[in-house]
């Protein structure tokens, strides 16, 4: 078995343009969970007010998110099923639907 390491996940373009040998070029790197463009300017200017917003682990009821679409488009909380990510909601979808079966089927897989 070969132990060198000849790949890497994502945030390191230049090493994969030059194990390719590509030519160096700036790359927008969408294997990671950042903005590629940064930082929105309107949370740069707020970030001192936000940060605490941010500090605090949100319900693990989803109240915050049920009330933002409750506020914004009259959705009422208990039609709101919030998680965390996807892998969450896949697990969590059949069990609030009350599903006896499921079946997830990715097109991706070889």
């Amino acid at each position: 078995m070969n132990n060198k390491i000849s790949y890497r996940h994502g945030g390191t373009p230049v090493f994969d343009q030059r194990r390719l040998n590509l030519p160096e070029r700036p790359v927008r790197d969408f294997s990671v969970n950042i903005n590629p463009l940064g930082s929105p300017l309107v949370v740069k200017e707020n970030w001192a007010g936000l940060v605490s917003a941010v500090e605090r682990y949100p319900s693990m009821h989803g109240d915050g998110v049920a009330s933002y679409y409750e506020d914004k488009s009259s959705i009422y909380p208990r039609n709101v099923l919030a998680g965390n990510g996807s892998t969450e909601m896949i697990y969590l979808v059949p069990r609030v639907l009350h599903f006896r079966h499921a079946l997830i089927h990715n097109t991706f897989l070889p």
